[in-house]
C-alpha cells in the first residue's frame, strides 16, 4: 500500500468526540483524558460557561478544540436567548458533527466515557462494513457493590430484558422496570460517520428528516464496546440533580410523578430518597450476583484505570 493510500485509510478511521458540558472541574478533566488514552484523535467540547476553568487545560493537549458558548455564539447558531439546554445541546452537537469532515464522529456527556474491552474503539470501527452510516454504543451503569466505594474493579448495570428485577432491587423495581434493569438511559451513545445527511445530531443518535432515527448498528459489552455511565456517582450528586431531571424530562413521566409523590407526602423526603437510592445503586454480593445471572452486569479488567494523572499531572490534588 502506498503512503497516500495509507493517509486515505486513517482520515476515513480519524476518531472525533464532541460533547456539549457544564461540569466540575475533574470531571471534565476525566472525560479529555479518558478519551485521549482510548485512541480518540479529537475531541471537541461547547463549554456551556464560557470561562470554564477547564478551558485553558484541555486545549494545552494538542488534541481538544474548546467552543465557548457565549451569547454572541448562540445567536450565530440561531439559537435564542433563554433557550432550554437540551435545546441548545441539540444545537450544538450537530453544529459539531457538521465540523468534522472526516472519519467518525461520536457524541457524549461528561459523565460518560466510550471504552474499547479487548480491543480499541478505532479498531472496532475498523472493522463495520461501508453499509453503516451510525452505530450506538449501549450504556453500562456504574454502581456500586458491598458498600458505597468498594475496592477491585469497577462493577456496571447494563440492559437486558426479561423478569427478575424485583429479586434485584425489591420495592424499587417499579424505578428500572419500564427501562430495560437501567436508572439512565438504555439507548447509549451514537458514533457516526462524517458527512452522512442528517438532519439533527440528538443526544443518543443523529435524526434525518421527520426526526426519524439513523441507527444501522448496535454494540455492547458482547461485542467489545460500551459506554461507561457513572449517571450518579454519589447520593449527593444524584440528589443534586433531580429537581432538573424531574423538570427537564429526565425522567419517564410515571416515574417523575412518583418521585413527587414520595417528596410531597413523605414525612421525611430526604430519607426516603436516600433509601431509594442506595437500593438503586448500593448492591450487596448477592444482589449483584443475582444481577449477573440475569444477564445484566459486567465487570471492568483490573487494568483499567483512569488516566488522569498522565495528561493533567498534579492538577486534580486541591479538586
Amino acid at each position: 500500500m502506498g503512503s497516500t493510500d495509507a493517509v486515505r485509510r486513517d482520515s476515513m478511521q480519524r476518531l472525533t468526540l464532541v460533547s456539549v458540558m457544564r461540569e466540575p472541574l475533574a470531571v471534565t478533566l476525566r472525560f479529555v483524558a479518558w478519551h485521549l488514552a482510548q485512541g480518540f484523535d479529537a475531541i471537541i467540547i461547547y463549554f456551556d460557561d464560557p470561562d470554564d476553568p477547564a478551558i485553558d487545560l484541555v486545549q494545552a493537549t494538542g488534541r481538544v478544540t474548546a467552543v465557548r458558548c457565549t451569547p454572541a455564539f448562540w445567536e450565530s447558531v440561531g439559537v435564542p436567548p433563554g433557550e432550554r439546554f437540551l435545546r441548545r445541546q441539540i444545537v450544538a452537537l450537530t453544529h459539531g458533527y457538521r465540523s468534522v469532515t472526516e472519519g467518525w464522529v461520536a457524541i457524549a456527556d461528561a459523565d460518560e466515557l466510550f471504552a474499547g474491552l479487548g480491543r480499541s474503539l478505532p479498531e472496532i470501527l475498523a472493522d463495520q462494513p461501508a453499509a453503516v452510516r451510525s452505530l450506538r454504543i449501549l450504556p453500562g451503569e456504574a454502581i456500586a457493590v458491598g458498600g458505597p466505594r468498594p475496592p477491585g474493579r469497577a462493577h456496571f448495570r447494563t440492559p437486558f430484558t426479561g423478569g427478575g428485577l424485583a429479586e434485584v432491587y425489591g420495592d424499587a423495581a417499579w424505578f428500572v422496570k419500564r427501562n430495560e434493569g437501567m436508572v439512565g438511559h438504555r439507548q447509549g451513545k451514537s458514533i457516526t460517520r462524517a458527512n452522512t445527511r442528517l438532519a439533527r445530531m440528538r443526544q443518543h443518535f443523529p435524526v434525518r428528516r421527520g426526526w426519524v432515527p439513523l441507527t444501522d448498528a448496535v454494540l455492547g459489552p458482547g461485542d467489545g464496546a460500551v459506554l461507561l455511565h457513572f449517571v450518579s456517582e454519589t447520593y449527593r450528586s444524584w440528589r443534586d440533580k433531580l429537581e432538573w431531571r424531574l423538570n427537564s424530562s429526565g425522567f419517564r413521566p410515571r416515574i417523575a410523578e412518583r418521585l413527587r409523590q414520595l417528596m410531597r407526602d413523605s414525612a421525611d423526603p430526604e430519607d426516603q430518597l436516600r433509601a431509594l437510592y442506595d437500593r438503586l445503586f448500593v448492591l450487596d454480593a448477592d444482589r449483584y450476583e443475582r444481577l449477573r445471572a440475569l444477564g445484566g452486569a459486567f465487570d471492568l479488567p483490573d487494568d483499567f484505570a483512569e488516566p488522569v494523572g498522565t495528561y493533567f499531572p498534579g492538577v486534580l490534588t486541591a479538586v
